[in-house]
């Protein structure tokens, strides 16, 4: 590609391009990440307070700051830059950041981070929840393994969803919309199926993001088969590239509503994408077994804390066998 960028293009995108720059030089102070999950966190409590103890609040609050923070670490890590945690009243915490180029198996990685480590937490505290027989330390290690088993459901954009997507469907961009438009349906199935508004959320969430995903994809297809690639090692995009980059963005997106910061994202988005590459087949093996070990784990350990919780509280029951009422005569 020549490296040379005609002076017209670069005028014809000027506002393209400075938008470019302020994302991805965009930084964050600490000031600034802290007080935005401070306020994040008092939001999400509040809204919940009406339903929540204080107790149950606080227990919420610890294990999703567990679950994010291992996020946090996975993304800093791995070169994530501009990271914030936060909290989203009436659906959980999050952590942003960004990298443009961050392998297929290292965006894995950073999925499994949050649910896994909250999952051996959750095990290790039933453990010792049960040993001494406390009772709210298993309710505690129940609420985590719920949390972080269902946020390895195969579902978008849940984590599992996440890891699911980069190890088998970010291969094509036909597979990567196949799963995303599977995914939507089985969100709004289970919405319907159990009246919870959560799934349907998700399915929403999933489905907006449909078309977008499906232009960026065909554009990203056509560059790799012109022999058009990027293995750079910064976050920064070529000039060149970009521009390349914009004039397919004006062709295949609809002009309504396509600002310059817009174009810019999408732009950034579509770099992201020919910047990586999809996991090998051993690492594909290894993530896949953790996520489905993970998976079994949470929901078993789960069943075993029921059971080891109902005999705390009805120690004279047996399995299977109904407890003898006091007053009854013995031979």
């Amino acid at each position: 590609m020549d490296n040379q960028t005609p002076p017209e293009d670069s005028d014809r995108y000027a506002a393209e391009l400075q938008e470019m720059h302020n994302l991805q030089n965009q930084t964050s102070s600490w000031s600034g990440v802290v007080m935005m999950l401070v306020v994040s966190m008092a939001l999400f409590v509040g809204t919940g307070s009406a339903s929540w103890s204080l107790e149950h609040a606080t227990t919420l609050i610890l294990l999703m700051l567990l679950h994010e923070s291992g996020h946090f670490v996975a993304m800093k890590l791995s070169g994530y830059r501009n990271l914030k945690m936060f909290f989203i009243p009436f659906f959980g915490a999050a952590v942003s950041g960004r990298s443009f180029n961050i392998p297929g198996w290292k965006k894995a990685v950073v999925s499994l981070a949050g649910p896994v480590p909250g999952i051996l937490f959750g095990i290790a505290l039933g453990i010792a929840g049960i040993a001494l027989k406390i009772t709210w330390m298993i309710n505690a290690a129940v609420l985590c393994l719920i949390l972080n088993g269902m946020n390895l459901l195969p579902l978008l954009p849940l984590d599992g969803g996440r890891v699911v997507q980069e190890l088998f469907f970010a291969r094509h961009y036909a597979f990567d919309v196949g799963f995303r438009v599977l995914t939507a349906c089985i969100a709004a199935a289970m919405a319907v199926m159990f009246g919870d508004w959560f799934f349907g959320f998700l399915g929403f969430l999933t489905a907006i993001g449909i078309p977008t995903a499906l232009r960026s994809g065909r554009i990203v297809h056509a560059l790799r088969n012109e022999g058009i690639s990027c293995d750079s090692e910064t976050d920064d995009i070529p000039k060149e590239l970009a521009i390349r980059i914009l004039d397919e963005v004006n062709r295949t997106f609809p002009p309504q509503g396509l600002t310059p910061k817009l174009k810019a994202q999408t732009t950034l988005g579509i770099f992201e994408s020919l910047n990586s590459h999809a996991p090998g087949i051993g690492a594909t093996i290894v993530l896949a077994w953790i996520h489905a070990a993970s998976f079994i784990g949470a929901f078993v350990m789960i069943l075993v804390l029921m059971v080891g919780q109902q005999k705390l509280t009805n120690p004279d029951s047996g399995p299977g066998l109904p407890s003898e009422p006091e007053s009854a005569e013995r031979p």
